[in-house]
């Protein structure tokens, strides 16, 4: 049962992701010709498409992907529960808190990327994708950091931002998930 579960939380994690990234390439505007976001659509149509008729998408905001990312995190969670619901309005809640988890998980992992890329590759075929998606949220802390020439320290400054939030996170859920079932 162990394995079973492991493969299926790590597979329901990986669609999770696909949908984040989905939702984030709109929420950028990276172009759907790219080949990068062309795999991630096609990925992912089987549940957007659908979720698409139901609720469109507004603004920067990809309602239909989001909302599939929360239900992928409601059902990991419900497997991570041993496939019982104690109090389904904690699991909804807990569910957004781990979607928001996978988001800030994707963003740590991209920005680590693109830094690791900045210095070994600067033009490799995806370092385009990485500044369209990490950008707008490195340029506020960008603009308020003092110049220290050729050393940007925004990726530090948001990987120590996202650590926290992690940790706020996970002391949120496990405070209002973990108490015996009424």
């Amino acid at each position: 049962m162990g394995i079973t579960v492991m493969i299926l939380s790590l597979i329901i994690q990986l669609i999770g992701f696909a949908f984040i990234l989905r939702a984030w390439f709109y929420a950028s505007r990276i172009p759907p010709f790219n080949p990068f976001s062309q795999t991630i659509y096609r990925f992912t149509d089987w549940a957007s498409l659908p979720m698409q008729r139901l609720i469109a998408a507004r603004g920067r905001f990809d309602w239909p992907s989001i909302i599939v990312v929360w239900i992928t995190a409601f059902i990991y969670l419900f497997l991570l529960s041993g496939l019982a619901l104690f109090n389904p309005l904690v699991q909804i809640f807990v569910a957004l808190l781990i979607g928001l988890k996978w988001w800030l998980n994707t963003l740590f992992w991209a920005i680590i990327i693109q830094a690791i890329l900045s210095w070994v590759n600067p033009a490799a075929p995806i370092a385009p994708l990485l500044h369209a998606l990490i950008d707008p949220i490195l340029n506020p802390i960008r603009s308020r950091m003092p110049s220290t020439g050729a050393i940007d320290f925004s990726p530090l400054v948001v990987l120590i931002i996202i650590q926290i939030l992690l940790m706020l996170i996970h002391s949120i859920s496990n405070n209002i998930a973990l108490y015996p079932p009424l």
